[in-house]
């Protein structure tokens, strides 16, 4: 009997048994693959008509720094209204301007497109930290660590498949071509949310009709909060050293490595199958978030960064990326895990967005990576990307012991 109770335990952690969730994850899955698809095809394509390091950090920068224009309004809707018909209606934008970037021509005009994507990315930037508090109400509190994780499994297993796809895509049509593929996707998104049982709305959680007393509300949480304060310190470093690889590796791919289209895909696709190890691992529950995990994580993420960059053959190189995808997992996820467990209901969604915004850290650390690639070469700008995050992180483990110390505490049961 009592091996039964436990079993039931168990099993019951895993969110997966939730109907609403397993509609609301396969929807997500092609979503993202659209995602990747269209993120590698632009990246790719930018290069191949720029012949730019610097074309390729302006268009990435375009993506990315609408993280900081609209993360926090969109985590104020987060709190406020409800979170799906939101989505709904941000994919629906999403969705208009995709299918106007794919009848543009990538030879026409690089600066109508790049405003395309800044525009897209705007709404896209409302859509994420929504699409990750949304995740939350549709199971218990004893299951969000493992929705997080498997979010991030769902993330991960499109990074492999989407650049891989992508790659063999990009021998066979036009960049411009290929974007029809994420609006697909996204209208499959879009189709997931309207089917959604709906019982499963969140009700609208805040009294307060004020943007600026919302966000101060939020602030001040933060500012008690040294738990709070010590993730969002940490995470500084992995987004402006670390993370921009992704953005940058068509131009190791092409300079350092001599590969052509399928090898870049490759190349992503092994650092997403590292994610994927990692996130199906930490689905389980076995390791519990803390400081030392968090600041080795960073560490190792860039130790295999910088021996990527002596890789001489395509096989020490993959291997080399799939340690690069399974590090870089491990301290996102834990990072996320930990900020859901320990933030009030009322406030998630404005506290997630906040922490959302590092990726907006990104296009910086991508515009300082290419210029020194433009001076110096892919090599050396590599080469700063991954001894950076392991000197950095030591002096953060010595200097800052705050974070060294963190463990996620046990009283909220998600962690």
């Amino acid at each position: 009997m009592k091996v039964v109770v436990e079993k039931r335990k168990s099993e019951s952690k895993f969110a997966l048994k939730n109907k609403s969730y397993r509609i609301y994850t396969w929807g997500n899955f092609f979503s993202r693959l659209g995602e990747w698809i269209d993120y590698t095809v632009l990246n790719w394509a930018v290069l191949a008509y720029t012949h730019s390091p610097f074309y390729l950090a302006v268009i990435n920068a375009c993506r990315l720094i609408p993280v900081f224009l609209a993360s926090i309004p969109a985590g104020v809707m987060a709190d406020r209204w409800n979170q799906r018909k939101v989505l709904v209606r941000c994919q629906c934008v999403v969705l208009l301007l995709t299918c106007i970037l794919a009848l543009i021509p990538f030879d026409s005009c690089f600066w109508l497109m790049a405003g395309i994507v800044t525009l897209r990315s705007l709404f896209s930037a409302i859509d994420l930290p929504i699409r990750n508090t949304y995740i939350t109400t549709l199971v218990s509190e004893q299951h969000m660590a493992s929705a997080i994780s498997l979010n991030a499994l769902v993330l991960n297993l499109s990074r492999i498949m989407g650049p891989a796809l992508a790659g063999f895509l990009l021998t066979k049509y036009e960049a411009s071509d290929l974007f029809w593929l994420n609006a697909w996707s996204i209208g499959v998104y879009i189709l997931t949310l309207l089917i959604m049982p709906r019982e499963e709305d969140s009700p609208a959680q805040m009294k307060s009709i004020h943007l600026k007393q919302d966000i101060s509300e939020a602030v001040q949480y933060i500012r008690s909060n040294p738990v709070v304060q010590s993730l969002f310190i940490l995470a500084i470093v992995p987004m402006i050293f670390g993370f921009p690889y992704t953005s940058m590796m068509p131009l190791f791919a092409k300079h350092l490595m001599q590969l052509n289209a399928d090898g870049f895909g490759l190349l992503l696709s092994a650092s997403g199958m590292g994610a994927i190890l990692c996130s199906s691992f930490l689905s389980t529950g076995k390791w519990m978030a803390d400081g030392k995990r968090l600041i080795l994580s960073i560490f190792f993420f860039g130790f295999f960064l910088t021996c990527f960059m002596f890789a001489h053959t395509l096989l020490i190189a993959v291997i080399m990326m799939f340690f690069i995808g399974f590090m870089g997992q491990c301290y996102r996820t834990m990072s996320r895990v930990s900020i859901q467990a320990v933030v009030p209901d009322e406030l998630r969604g404005r506290i997630v967005s906040i922490a959302m915004m590092d990726r907006g850290l990104i296009p910086f650390g991508s515009l300082i990576i290419s210029l020194v690639a433009d001076v110096f070469g892919a090599l050396w700008a590599g080469l700063l990307m991954g001894l950076g995050c392991m000197f950095i992180s030591l002096i953060v483990a010595v200097y800052w012991r705050q974070i060294w110390d963190f463990t996620c505490r046990k009283d909220r049961e998600a962690c």
